[in-house]
């Protein structure tokens, strides 16, 4: 395999576990890794003041900052298994820009770990996994187990 492989991280102790597994593939098969972030868009269901917007603009901007330093530990925790990252830092919806940049960059392969939700809050908050699982760009998909 030459194409690419693609690893979705964000800022949470488990993400480690899913870009070293990503790295030793990578490098196990020859292929570049590139990690993706996403920055969720922000869901505002009212009128805002200017005290609210200063706190969404402050929110977003915290969202930002959390993403790109998940792509520098990825960059991080790739080097020390020998897999040098190209980065892309997204936003909007987690699955439709993975899958986004999974076309862009030619991936033939998207790692991405599980949060371990419950079947209630797949229901209510969705499953990343579940919806490239079924996505039509029709991407191969690892979905790395980091709870118990």
């Amino acid at each position: 395999m030459d194409a690419p492989v693609l690893v979705a991280t964000h800022a949470s102790t488990s993400s480690d576990q899913v870009v070293e597994r990503a790295a030793r593939l990578a490098t196990a098969l020859g292929a570049e890794l590139h990690a993706v972030s996403v920055v969720p868009d922000l869901a505002v269901g009212a009128a805002v003041g200017a005290a609210g917007a200063d706190a969404l603009t402050r929110q977003a901007d915290a969202h930002r900052d959390a993403c790109r330093g998940a792509l520098a530990r990825a960059a991080e925790v790739a080097g020390t298994h020998g897999a040098d990252v190209t980065e892309h830092l997204v936003q909007g919806e987690p699955a439709a820009q993975i899958a986004q940049v999974a076309d862009a960059v030619g991936a033939g392969l998207i790692v991405l770990g599980s949060r371990g939700l419950d079947a209630a809050g797949r229901y209510v908050l969705g499953s990343v996994p579940e919806r490239l699982l079924f996505d039509p760009h029709g991407h191969d998909v690892l979905v790395v187990r980091t709870t118990p």
